[in-house]
C-alpha cells in the first residue's frame, strides 16, 4: 500500500515481477513513468491495481507480457503521457478489466497487437489527447459490454481495426472523436443483440466500415454527425430479420458508400439521414426477406 505516496522518479512493478493481492496507489504522484511491462499482478474477482485519482507525469506501461486478473482501477486519474497496454492480458471475467471512468490521459491510449481483455474496458466520460488503438486487439465479454467509451472526449483517431475483435458490445454513445473512427478489417460480434450502440457519436472526419469489415448484430448511429464520408465499400453487416445498421437521423457532411459487394442482411434505416453529397449503392446486396430492406423516409 503506498496510498499519497510521492515518487519523484520512475515506478517500476516489471519483469517479472509479482503481485498477489491489491498494489494501492490511491491519490499518488508519479514524477517519471510508471512501468510493468511483464509484471503479473493477481487478485482475481477484485481489484489487482488501485491507481485511482494518481497523478502520473509520464506513460504508465501495462504491456510486453503484463498481466491482470482482476481489475486495474485508474479512475479519475491524471495521465501525461500515453497508456501502453500493447500485448497486456487483462482477465476480470463478468467484470471491469480496467477503469478509466474519468481519466484524463494526455497522449494515447493503445490497447493493440495482441492486447486481450476478457471483461469490459471503462472509459467513461474519459479525455484523451490523442489516439485510440485498438487494432488487433481481442475484447471478450459474451452478453455484456466489451468497450464503455460513452461520453468519451478522443483528440484523435478511433482504430477498431485490423483482426480487432469484439465479442460483445461497444458503446460510443455521445462520444466525441477528433479524427476518424477506422474500422476496415474489425470484427464486431454480438449476435441477435447490439454489436455498436454510438449513437449521437459527433466524428470530425470518417467512418470506415470497409475492407474485410463484418458485424453480427445491430451496428447504431442514430443522430450520429460525420464531417466527411461513411464509407462501408464491402462491409458485412448481419442481423437477419431485424436491423443490420440504422443510422436514422445522421448527418453526413461528404458522401454515404454501401456499394462494391457492401452486404446487409437485416434492415438499412436511413430515416431522416441528411447527406451532403452522394449515396452510392452500386454493387451493394440489401437482404430482407418480404420485409424493407433500406428505409429512406424522411432523408
Amino acid at each position: 500500500m503506498a496510498d499519497a505516496m510521492e515518487n519523484r522518479g520512475f515506478l517500476y512493478l516489471r519483469n517479472g515481477f509479482k503481485a498477489s493481492g491489491e498494489v494501492r496507489l490511491l491519490d499518488s504522484i508519479i514524477r517519471g513513468c510508471f512501468d510493468c511491462q511483464g509484471g503479473s499482478f493477481i487478485n482475481s474477482g477484485s481489484i489487482a491495481i488501485n491507481a485511482s485519482r494518481a497523478r502520473i507525469e509520464g506513460v504508465v506501461y501495462l504491456s510486453n507480457g503484463f498481466k491482470a486478473e482482476g481489475e486495474v482501477h485508474l479512475s479519475s486519474a491524471t495521465i501525461g503521457g500515453s497508456v501502453e497496454c500493447s500485448g497486456g492480458q487483462f482477465t476480470n471475467v463478468s467484470g471491469v478489466t480496467l477503469n478509466a471512468n474519468g481519466t484524463k490521459i494526455g497522449g494515447s491510449l493503445n490497447m493493440n497487437d495482441k492486447f486481450r481483455s476478457e471483461g469490459q474496458v471503462c472509459l467513461l466520460d474519459s479525455t484523451l489527447g490523442q489516439s485510440f488503438n485498438c487494432s488487433g486487439g481481442q475484447f471478450i465479454n459474451a452478453n455484456g459490454i466489451t468497450i464503455n467509451a460513452n461520453r468519451a472526449k478522443i483528440a484523435g483517431d478511433v482504430f477498431l481495426r485490423n483482426n480487432f475483435k469484439s465479442e460483445g458490445e461497444v458503446f460510443l454513445l455521445g462520444a466525441s472523436i477528433g479524427g476518424s473512427l477506422e474500422c476496415q478489417g474489425g470484427q464486431f460480434f454480438n449476435k441477435g443483440g447490439i454489436a455498436l450502440t454510438a449513437d449521437g457519436v459527433k466524428i470530425e472526419r470518417c467512418i470506415f466500415f470497409r475492407n474485410g469489415f463484418r458485424a453480427e448484430g445491430e451496428m447504431r448511429l442514430p443522430s450520429a454527425s460525420i464531417g466527411m464520408n461513411l464509407a462501408c465499400e464491402g462491409g458485412q453487416f448481419s442481423n437477419a430479420n431485424a436491423v443490420a445498421l440504422n443510422a436514422s437521423g445522421i448527418e453526413i457532411g461528404g458522401y454515404l458508400s454501401l456499394c462494391n459487394a457492401f452486404k446487409a442482411e437485416g434492415a438499412v434505416h436511413l430515416l431522416d439521414a441528411t447527406i451532403r453529397r452522394s449515396v452510392d449503392c452500386s454493387g451493394g446486396h440489401f437482404l430482407n426477406g418480404n420485409a424493407i430492406a433500406i428505409n429512406l423516409d424522411g432523408a
